[in-house]
């Protein structure tokens, strides 16, 4: 790997519930599952190569790792479930959900995708 690409991560999004990531520090592969109609668990495996294990800084790295990710987790839940609450609310109201074609043209694309794989069943 070059010094360049050090600071980069390359993100693969899997339909509809993968996630892979790698970048310098290794391998995140991630599963969101759905668990009934307002729950979804969300499962991740932390990879990293054989030069990161063997001694007491490098189990402290890996583990900072893992907290550092699970501290990002924590903080998009919060987000998510505040954007789940205002859509049900909205739904309750009889708002049409409208999609900002410059900041939600993923989720409208990821909705479109899903609604084919239902569609196809």
């Amino acid at each position: 790997m070059t010094e360049a690409h050090r600071g980069c991560s390359y993100v693969l999004n899997t339909f509809p519930t993968g996630i892979v990531l790698l970048n310098a520090s290794g391998l995140l592969l991630a599963l969101f599952t759905p668990d009934g109609p307002l729950r979804t668990r969300l499962e991740f495996r932390l990879y990293a190569s054989p030069q990161a294990f063997g001694t007491p800084a490098q189990d402290a790295w890996r583990a900072a790792r893992a907290e550092r990710l699970q501290t990002v987790v924590r903080q998009d839940d919060r987000f998510v479930q505040h954007v789940q609450r205002v859509a049900a609310s909205r739904d309750a109201a009889g708002i049409d959900t409208r999609f900002s074609p410059y900041w939600e043209g993923g989720v409208l694309h990821f909705q479109r995708l899903l609604l084919q794989a239902i569609s196809a069943q």
